[in-house]
């Protein structure tokens, strides 16, 4: 079967005061201040299957904005599937995001939590159309460490404003051997800074380990430096360095994408930092 994303990675948060370290495949940097949000993360497209580099100018990050909402939402797990016998891509969680909410854009919600949910249980629905249909073939994933019967499909990264009020959320999509899709919806904390990526990675950017010393910059809570640090963070888990420490790190690229979602901006990605766009990198980590 077809398969893009990452299935490894799901782990339980570590807090470091207002600093929180998730251990992930895909490299993402989520942060909440004074200005608003930013989210920054990878362009890097893996096969872990084949182990091999798909794409560094994936978008791992979109935008949701209606008259109730103004939003991101990022991706990490899985992002594509197929049917079993090729290696075609027929479901796209991206797409399948998008539709569910035109789907439910009459449906109302008072809270991003009853928002998510609602689009968890959507695409729940389409995942099993889909399998009954032949268009996907056997899930797989890693088990969830809340329930190890169960097995990570996709997770779904929520920041932005809904009805006036600063929010954030983390969908889950998970199965039971192939079958029993369910969706689980928590909030996030709002005020931290939240890096997911290889485990002993990112524990130690957010310890601030030595090793990582060229990488540090400490949060002071401005967009500009929110910026900077989100680029650092990015730069520390595509680098030698980290693939030193975790040869895994390889699923992480250093191209970088970043949006802010602001009461006064809306969603907006950072100017140098569209998907796609090549930043300036070490070429060695182009690999």
């Amino acid at each position: 079967m077809a398969f893009y994303g990452d299935q490894g990675g799901v782990g339980i948060a570590v807090p470091f005061g207002k600093r929180i370290a998730i251990p992930m495949s895909t490299s993402i940097v989520r942060i909440h201040a004074a200005f608003g949000f930013l989210v920054a993360a990878d362009g890097r497209k893996y096969d872990e299957r084949k182990q091999r580099v798909i794409s560094d100018t994936a978008t791992k990050i979109f935008q949701l904005e209606a008259k109730d909402y103004c939003l991101a939402y990022s991706l990490a797990g899985t992002v594509g599937l197929g049917p079993d016998e090729d290696e075609s891509i027929t479901f796209r969680f991206d797409e399948a995001v998008a539709q569910a909410v035109h789907a439910l854009r009459k449906v109302r919600a008072i809270t991003l939590r009853e928002f998510a949910d609602n689009v968890g249980r959507s695409l729940c629905e389409t995942l099993k159309a889909a399998k009954r249909d032949g268009k996907i073939g056997t899930l797989e994933g890693e088990p969830l460490p809340q329930n190890p019967e169960r097995q990570k499909v996709a997770e779904i990264f929520w920041d932005g404003y809904f009805l006036g009020k600063e929010e954030r959320a983390n969908l889950t999509i998970s199965h039971r051997q192939g079958r029993s899709l369910k969706f689980h919806t928590e909030p996030v904390s709002l005020n931290a800074l939240v890096l997911y990526g290889r485990p002993e990675v990112v524990r130690r950017i957010i310890d601030n380990d030595p090793c990582f010393g060229q990488y540090h910059r400490e949060p002071n809570g401005s967009l500009a430096n929110a910026i900077e640090v989100a680029e650092q963070c990015l730069l520390a888990c595509s680098s030698q360095i980290a693939r030193d420490i975790d040869p895994e790190s390889i699923t992480t690229g250093p191209r970088i994408h970043m949006a802010t979602i602001t009461r006064s901006g809306g969603f907006d990605y950072v100017d140098g930092f569209h998907p796609g766009t090549e930043c300036p990198v070490d070429p060695a980590a182009l690999i």
